[in-house]
């Protein structure tokens, strides 16, 4: 109990560093780079306008675990090792469903092959829904939620099985410029029967489109 309060603690401050850092330095009405004149969102309150220039999709990008990426590795991972190759993919998809609602996926595929391992495929997929505190999606507090399956590690650490697991967080969005935001964020996770996981998330950005 202790672990988690300061963890929630640790999550709060992140959260309020960053208000309070966008807060001083972020652009302001009539200033380079504001909304007027320079295309950001004008603030207004109507569902046309809730998502910056119109746009209903929302792509967001963690940048340490990569929810919204692709890569390929092949090699050893020591000099007596076998050579083996891993493929990730990854994305974390949003699309507006009213004024205050969005709602999308996560999805993420780990595919390994070699390596002295048995060949493994290692499936994520979460329904997400997210509700906005503001119609300004751009500078909006949001809570989301999220059901789905999550591989987790067998007890006899011999690979992976699926299992279904739930989502709980909270974040807030900065925009940056153009269509980017910047979006810290907060979950508790429970994978399976694995007690709650704490994620902190303050490297957080989001792409609309």
């Amino acid at each position: 109990m202790r672990k988690f309060v300061q963890n929630l603690l640790a999550a709060t401050i992140v959260i309020a560093s960053a208000s309070t850092v966008y807060a001083q330095y972020g652009t302001r009405p009539g200033s380079p780079g504001s909304s007027s004149g320079s295309g950001y969102y004008t603030g207004s309150s109507s569902y046309g306008s809730s998502v910056s220039f119109g746009s209903q999709n929302e792509i967001i990008m963690f940048m340490p675990r990569g929810e919204t990426h692709g890569y390929l590795w092949s090699g050893k991972e020591c000099k007596d090792c076998e050579g083996g190759t891993t493929i990730q993919i990854g994305a974390n998809y949003l699309r507006t469903i009213n004024a205050n609602i969005q709602a999308g996926a996560q999805v993420q595929i780990v595919s390994t092959n070699g390596g002295g391992l048995d060949s493994q495929t290692l499936l994520t997929l979460v329904a997400l829904g997210v509700y906005n505190f503001e119609t300004n999606f751009k500078e909006a507090f949001f809570a989301q939620g999220g059901l789905g399956i999550y591989p987790v590690l067998k007890d006899d650490r011999r690979g992976f099985e699926s299992k279904f697991g739930i989502l709980i967080g909270a974040g807030k969005r900065f925009p940056l410029w153009g269509n980017v935001n910047y979006i810290p964020s907060v979950s508790l996770v429970k994978r399976g029967d694995l007690d709650f996981a704490f994620d902190i998330e303050f490297l957080n950005f989001s792409v609309m489109f």
